[in-house]
């Protein structure tokens, strides 16, 4: 018993064997220089509500790259050099380290000098970065309306201690508190628990309730403004 193709299922075939045929037209042998083109993803991120998405690239020859999204736009913001990207609980903000240049950081590392990175700051409602020089770390509070920033030790200190910027993120204000050695944010982002390593007791910040806790070493608790 013959059996006969559709003109359908003829031009599907048609169509499959032409593809294949194209794909193996276009196969090429890669060459070397080929890999210095390629690119992996270092990072991936997606905000609490699904809204944004963040990722940082990784060339194989150059530097690396961050970018951030809002689904359903064609807006795409890159930061050169930008890592560790973090969303605040609230949606409303968005964070992530920048570093320096491949070649500058060869540089300080063989001159065994430090690599000093920035801040980047961002409201998703605006995508307007700010930037905040020599910031070791950052976190976010619990509700997301203040976020704390370690600065870099200072070379020749011989305690834990550094300064420590918490930004209050609704009115644009910093409040700056010297020699913390440990800090922690409450859920609220107020009365943050921070742990003080000075050759003597700091003042101007506040009135904060002190706890001995070793010689030379101070726990205190301070409200926001």
């Amino acid at each position: 018993m013959e059996r006969f193709l559709s003109r359908a299922t003829v031009c599907s075939l048609s169509i499959s064997v032409s593809i294949v045929g194209n794909l193996k037209a276009q196969k090429r042998k890669l060459k070397l220089d080929d890999y210095a083109e390629w690119q992996r993803f270092e990072t991936t991120l997606l905000s609490p509500d699904g809204h944004w998405f963040a990722y940082s690239m990784n060339p194989v020859e150059g530097d690396t790259w961050l970018a951030v999204k809002e689904m359903g736009s064609d807006e795409e913001p890159e930061v050169m050099h930008g890592s560790g990207p973090s969303f605040s609980d609230n949606n409303r903000w968005f964070t992530f380290s920048i570093g320096v240049f491949e070649k500058e950081e060869k540089k300080l590392k063989d001159e065994e000098k430090p690599v000093r990175l920035k801040l980047g700051m961002m409201g998703l409602s605006a995508t307007v970065v700010d930037t905040f020089e020599f910031v070791e770390e950052f976190t976010f509070s619990g509700d997301g309306a203040f976020l704390a920033m370690p600065k870099y030790k200072a070379e020749g200190v011989k305690t834990k201690g550094t300064d420590l910027m918490v930004r209050n993120l609704e009115e644009d204000t910093n409040q700056k508190i010297g020699h913390v050695a440990e800090y922690s944010l409450s859920e609220e982002g107020v009365l943050p628990a921070v742990l003080i390593d000075a050759n003597e007791k700091p003042s101007g910040i506040g009135r904060p309730a002190w706890r001995e806790v070793a010689e030379g070493t101070n726990t205190f608790w301070t409200r926001l403004p």
